[in-house]
């Protein structure tokens, strides 16, 4: 008790490992060890899913593109802003993010989420879907400026 009085940032201190055990609970599988030796943070029959800190946008797109390529599923990114990050710099590692997935994946899901947010529940969700962007009823900008993440 006395350490949690004395050091109350560590029961913050969360690894990428256990906010994906954390938000990805209710998934078929956490942590799913591919062939090819790589993990999939989180899987189910919809979603093929990369938890990483916001800073690690680019890694995080490219894996969960990867992983949904093996596993025929949508692309999902769980981004968790580091605490020592700023707010402000976590939603443009989003956006950056956005702008890859709006480009290469017709549908994916985006889940921004504070670093104590302990459900996707808790987290803001984007969804690409292009193909209803190509019939003018959504686009990135449109989602981006309801998110003021322009």
């Amino acid at each position: 008790m006395l350490a949690f009085l004395l050091f109350p940032a560590a029961s913050l201190a969360h690894s990428e490992k256990e906010h994906a055990e954390l938000l990805c609970a209710g998934f078929d599988a956490i942590e799913w060890r591919n062939e090819d030796g790589t993990r999939t943070d989180c899987l189910n029959a919809q979603y093929a899913v990369e938890v990483d800190y916001t800073y690690k946008w680019a890694e995080g797109v490219g894996q969960a593109l990867y992983y949904a390529e093996l596993y025929q599923r949508t692309p999902g990114i769980v981004f968790v802003c580091h605490p020592e990050t700023t707010e402000e710099l976590c939603k443009k590692h989003v956006k950056r993010a956005m702008t890859i997935l709006s480009t290469y994946a017709t549908q994916s899901v985006v889940w921004s989420c504070r670093h104590e947010d302990v459900s996707l529940d808790e987290c803001d969700t984007q969804m690409i879907n292009a193909e209803l962007a190509d019939e003018g009823t959504s686009s990135l900008n449109d989602q981006q400026a309801a998110l003021s993440l322009n």
